[in-house]
């Protein structure tokens, strides 16, 4: 049998760690963000070879480089 105070201890822990969980997500959006806006946002479309090499697929991608970055965005072949 659970006693009342394990119970209440069981209760307040889980509590902490919902708000531990919800201050962690609110971080990672804010973090999110700020790269975001650092970030070039140009889409491009890139190709993905197959494990073979003998097909392959044009993907659109994010950059997601720096702003202001040098070099083109070009449709070389990516690693996948």
């Amino acid at each position: 049998m659970v006693t009342e105070s394990e119970f209440e201890k069981a209760t307040v822990e889980f509590h902490l760690a919902v708000n531990a969980a919800r201050q962690a997500r609110a971080e990672v959006d804010d973090a999110r963000q700020a790269l975001e806006k650092m970030q070039c946002q140009e889409m491009f479309q890139c190709v993905l070879p197959d494990a073979e090499g003998v097909d392959f697929a044009f993907v659109q991608a994010l950059c997601g480089l720096r702003k202001g970055h040098e070099g083109p965005h070009d449709e070389g072949p990516m690693n996948a």
